[in-house]
């Protein structure tokens, strides 16, 4: 459980790069998903955005930055220059959906260029590679709050080998965090929705389209079915009808 007073969210689509010291004292620059550079920071500017997690309190993070630079009082106005930046996450959805993704354990790439480019032999997150861009902008939709559109894209990146398991976990986040918001916990999801779920499922099939969208739509047993006029996933299509319909 997030405690009231947690440290704000810092915005996953971001990178930190080393930058010429400038005579302000800052050697770090914050660029967007478009190479955009957005602030220049000191090593307390670095410092506090790679520890606004979202999850932490304002205390913890107030006593390790002390425990670094000896005194918190810059906290207040270095988290505000952020804000007023357009640095942090506001959107109620993606904290929700980030917040689920971190108290379960899940990683992905730091906000620091040579930390990404430090990949592991087995690593198949090449920095530059197609999925990793899908997955990047996956991650940048999460951010806004645009959960239904990170899932089509997330979906998309699952149909194409190989297999890569991380993909699968966020996707599973996030349609739990879609079932909550819609008002579901997980006693209704068992003992209200399966009659629900499987009146949609039945009445779906029967009319052989996309439960989003109606267009044509043919389920094949074992594959991950993504509706081809518009992104929708079959499986969390239905969930959605049939957690509408048990509303009603």
């Amino acid at each position: 459980m997030r405690a009231m007073n947690a440290v704000p969210r810092i915005h996953d689509a971001l990178e930190i790069r080393r930058a010429p010291p400038a005579d302000d004292g800052t050697s770090y620059v914050v660029v967007d998903g478009d190479g955009v550079e957005r602030l220049r920071l000191d090593e307390a500017g670095r410092f506090l955005v790679l520890h606004l997690d979202g999850l932490r309190s304002e205390e913890e993070l107030a006593i390790d930055f002390a425990a670094r630079f000896g005194d918190a009082a810059p906290l207040p106005g270095l988290i505000a220059r952020l804000g007023e930046a357009g640095l942090l996450v506001r959107e109620g959805r993606a904290l929700a959906a980030l917040r689920r993704l971190r108290e379960k354990g899940f990683r992905y790439r730091g906000l620091e260029r040579d930390r990404r480019r430090r990949l592991r032999p087995d690593d198949r997150r090449d920095a530059d590679a197609l999925s990793t861009l899908f997955f990047d902008e996956a991650v940048y939709l999460i951010n806004e709050g645009r959960l239904e559109a990170a899932l089509d894209v997330l979906h998309r990146l699952a149909t194409k080998p190989p297999l890569d398991l991380r993909v699968q976990i966020v996707i599973s986040h996030l349609n739990y965090v879609l079932v909550s918001e819609a008002g579901q916990d997980l006693g209704e999801s068992r003992n209200l929705d399966w009659a629900a779920f499987d009146r949609a499922l039945t009445e779906a099939l029967s009319e052989g389209g996309c439960p989003r969208c109606g267009a044509e739509f043919i389920v094949e047993l074992g594959a991950v079915n993504i509706c081809e006029a518009c992104g929708a996933s079959f499986s969390a299509a239905v969930t959605e009808l049939a957690t509408t319909t048990a509303r009603r």
